[in-house]
């Protein structure tokens, strides 16, 4: 969180967390995925930004470039997002001991629970990708980075495919819902 009473004589800007302008700044003020508020003292020599959050202008804050607003308001998800920024990502983790993140908590228990799903489902398919992976290590790691690597390339070139020929348009979804199938599969 990024909070200006005084005087900056550059920029300011913010990621993951809430800007407020209540100074003079002398470059841009910049808040990405935050909200940027500036209060009835604030003073900004350069362009106001604010990606993916909210704005809110005092009416006599002065902002002699001009306003950016990209996104702004659409996701009502940033303050969880911050928490998830602030607490998880800055850290190099995926989940934290925080109520803040407990969306994020749900996302990877009801993953687990997908992936505990097909394995019940498919556990004969399962074993025989374990018993390839033990008896065979290396060409099984070098294949997966290879399909890792291709597959982006193949799936362009299979939409372009099938897109050119009109009837095909009708399987694009259905490359994609089999691309998301395989890629669950090959978590579990």
């Amino acid at each position: 969180r990024t909070r200006v009473d005084g005087n900056v004589a550059n920029s300011v800007v913010t990621v993951f967390g809430n800007g407020h302008i209540n100074g003079s700044v002398g470059g841009n003020v910049v808040t990405i995925f935050g909200n940027l508020r500036l209060g009835p003292k604030a003073i900004v020599q350069g362009q106001t930004v604010s990606l993916f959050g909210s704005y809110e202008r005092n009416p006599s804050a002065v902002v002699q470039g001009g306003t950016v607003r990209l996104m702004s308001g659409i996701f009502h998800f940033t303050d969880a997002l911050q928490g998830w920024g602030e607490h998880c990502l800055l850290f190099g983790r995926l989940l934290a001991p925080r109520l803040d993140v407990l969306w994020a908590w749900g996302v990877a228990l009801g993953l687990l629970a997908i992936y505990l799903l097909v394995a019940a489902l498919f556990r004969d398919g399962l074993r025989h990708c374990v018993r390839t992976l033990e008896e065979h290590p290396g060409p099984s790691i070098l294949t997966a980075l290879a399909m890792v690597l291709l597959t982006p390339i193949l799936m362009l070139v299979l939409m372009v495919a099938l897109t050119v020929t009109v009837v095909g348009i009708i399987f694009v979804p259905l490359l994609w819902i089999g691309l998301l199938c395989a890629g669950i599969f090959g978590r579990v």
